[in-house]
C-alpha cells in the first residue's frame, strides 16, 4: 500500500545520509575555516579561470582537500 508519509521519510533519511556525508555531521568539522587541495599527493592550487584540462585534471585524477 502506497503511503507518502513513509516515502517522505524514507527520502529524507536517504537524503541526510548522502548529505552528511557531504558536508559532515560532526561538530568539530565546522570549525575548519580554510582547507588545502591535493592532487594525488602535491598541493594543488586551482585557478577559477582555467579548465580541469588546463589545471592538469585528467580522467581518473584524484583531488583531496585537507585542513589547512
Amino acid at each position: 500500500m502506497y503511503c507518502p508519509a513513509r516515502n517522505f521519510i524514507l527520502s529524507f533519511s536517504i537524503l541526510i545520509l548522502i548529505f552528511g556525508q557531504l558536508y559532515g555531521l560532526d561538530p568539530e568539522f565546522k570549525n575548519v575555516k580554510s582547507w588545502k587541495w591535493y592532487h594525488f599527493e602535491n598541493e594543488f592550487n586551482p585557478d577559477a579561470e582555467k579548465t580541469l584540462a588546463e589545471l592538469g585534471l585528467r580522467h581518473k585524477s584524484i583531488v583531496k582537500f585537507k585542513p589547512a
